[in-house]
């Protein structure tokens, strides 16, 4: 049932993030970002948001106990994740264990945390328009994917509680397929390892990239050997990734055409093979 406007005013998205002390340019990014990208889409139609920050609570209590209850309760929460802070990091693992809406947000320059790395993110830069102009629309692309009836809430916290239903499941089937999660969950994180190399290897695999051999070889190694040890350690680290990876899954790939043959002929997933 479509919602009325006096409806919609009601909702409350809760913004968190740092705020920084008033003129520092923490604060100043903090209120571009409310003012310029968050309220300028949410607030209007068709969302209708009505948009608070910790620091525009106005009502009598304790700051951090109002805070906790805007976290848990808001219909939306934008986490801001620049400059890595604390609080925020803090603030949103409350969201997440909520299971309820969070759009997550982080400033150029800033990596994001591996924790979420998988899950959609807005990057902005209030000192370029292009980028004011990209967050805005992408800010308006996610709020109106929370409307849709397909829509689910996924975080880590709710894939977590999923492994463990499927883990202490009396079906064998579940613990299966918590198995092949865990190891695709796994094989993320040695490829993540494999991109994350020591930073002199990186430089030397994106000098070939750019055919700037010489140049490189200058400016950060000394000698032939260096390079040749560099090349070598290289090759290795991605060839013994991969080669996991691969059994990895050729093993997995048994146990399910195993499971498949029982199911065929009636018997259990549990039984040993004869």
């Amino acid at each position: 049932m479509p919602q009325s406007k006096a409806q919609k005013a009601t909702r409350l998205c809760f913004v968190i993030g740092p705020i920084g002390t008033p003129g520092s340019n923490t604060r100043k990014q903090a209120d571009f970002l409310l003012n310029g990208i968050i309220r300028e889409v949410l607030e209007k139609s068709p969302f209708e948001y009505r948009v608070q920050r910790a620091d525009s609570v106005t009502e009598p209590g304790m700051i951090s106990d109002q805070v906790i209850s805007a976290v848990s309760e808001a219909d939306l929460v934008i986490a801001d994740l620049s400059e890595h802070n604390p609080n925020a990091f803090y603030e949103l693992a409350i969201r997440h264990m909520e299971a309820k809406p969070v759009i997550h947000m982080i400033s150029e320059g800033y990596d994001i945390p591996f924790d979420i790395k998988d899950y959609r993110l807005i990057r902005f830069d209030v000192t370029e328009w292009r980028t004011i102009e990209e967050a805005r629309a992408n800010l308006m692309a996610q709020a109106q994917a929370l409307g849709r009836s397909d829509y689910v809430v996924s975080n880590p916290v709710t894939k977590a509680r999923g492994r463990k239903q499927l883990r202490e499941s009396t079906d064998s089937r579940d613990a299966m397929i918590a198995d092949l999660v865990e190891s695709v969950t796994r094989l993320e994180q040695r490829i993540s390892d494999v991109e994350d190399l020591p930073p002199v290897i990186r430089e030397w695999e994106e000098a070939q990239k750019r055919q700037r051999f010489e140049e490189m070889k200058d400016r950060t190694i000394t000698s032939n050997k260096d390079w040749k040890i560099i090349r070598s350690s290289s090759d290795l680290l991605k060839d013994t990734a991969l080669q996991q990876i691969l059994e990895d899954m050729e093993e997995r790939q048994k146990q399910i055409e195993k499971l498949a043959k029982h199911q065929r002929t009636g018997g259990s997933a549990n039984e040993p093979e004869t």
